[in-house]
């Protein structure tokens, strides 16, 4: 059970976050937008701040709470990020698809690790270690901190010359089966059971510390500056279309009157030399009578 001064603490954060609460059995539970965001158990000494939450294909939760808030001495209190799926709501059971003849049949999970402070709860991970050709590779730390990719081409360069790949002749995609390890699955039983990867999960920046948003508005500022651009070289090529079309016709005119384009030009060259007597006079005048 918790004590005075434990439940106090607890009460404070719950309030200082617009939450409601209860206490019951030794368990703490504090509710905001409908989901528990801070459950602590007296039991157990331990508990988790549900940091935030991403569902395929909605946007991603963020609650404001951070395990850091709780300060419990002797409690082990966690940051949790749940991701869920396409396939979250078949967590436990097993999914049998026909693909290209063969009765395929995956187990659905809700995988977890430790990435970067948080534990991260994947719900519909599919298991497909049944249908793993060669080994699983292992990256390190340093890769793993890099892009996915490099991920990918470290697995590929572990593996290739295991027996099972060069025996192998379906096409195959590298599958992380967590932050750090990589497995070889034949694609076309990859592709047909949609999950929320760990190498997507690893992208911290878009998913848990919420900067999808400011991706988005720089990929939109991007797409502005494109279509500035693409307008500006339209009206670029417009106006130079213009003058070609004008010169064109200037030639066209000039070619079937030659006599009145003399005329024009003779008129052009008198006035200029008028022009310029005119205005040397002037100098010359100027010069003179200062």
């Amino acid at each position: 059970m918790f004590d005075s001064k434990e439940l106090d603490v607890l009460e404070n954060i719950a309030k200082k976050q617009g939450c409601t609460y209860k206490v019951s059995d030794g368990l703490f539970e504090a509710v905001k937008d409908g989901k528990v965001v801070l459950h602590v158990d007296s039991n157990s000494k331990s508990g988790y701040c549900l940091f935030g939450e991403h569902v395929k294909g909605k946007k991603t939760y963020h609650s404001g709470f951070a395990k850091k808030e709780v300060r419990l001495s002797g409690y082990n209190i966690e940051d949790r990020f749940n991701f869920y799926g396409p396939l979250s709501k078949y967590v436990g059971q097993t999914l049998t698809k026909k693909i290209d003849g063969q009765e395929v049949n995956v187990p659905i999970t809700c995988s977890s690790h430790e990435q970067n402070g948080f534990r991260i709860y994947n719900y519909g991970d599919p298991d497909f270690s049944k249908y793993e050709v060669g080994p699983t590779s292992h990256i390190s730390d340093e890769i793993k901190q890099q892009h996915p990719s490099k991920h990918i081409r470290e697995h590929w360069q572990q593996t290739k010359n295991h027996e099972a790949h060069k025996t192998n002749t379906t096409p195959l995609t590298a599958h992380h089966k967590a932050p750090n390890e990589l497995s070889s699955v034949p694609t076309n039983i990859h592709t047909s059971f949609q999950h929320i990867g760990w190498s997507a999960i690893m992208n911290e920046d878009v998913y848990i510390t919420g900067q999808k948003t400011n991706q988005q508005s720089h990929a939109k500022t991007s797409r502005k500056s494109q279509n500035t651009r693409k307008q500006e070289s339209q009206q670029s090529t417009s106006f130079l279309d213009m003058t070609a079309n004008v010169y064109e016709k200037s030639l066209d005119y000039v070619k079937n009157n030659p006599k009145t384009t003399g005329t024009v030009i003779a008129v052009v060259v008198i006035a200029a030399t008028v022009g310029f007597y005119l205005y040397r006079k002037h100098k010359k005048t100027k010069r003179r009578n200062p």
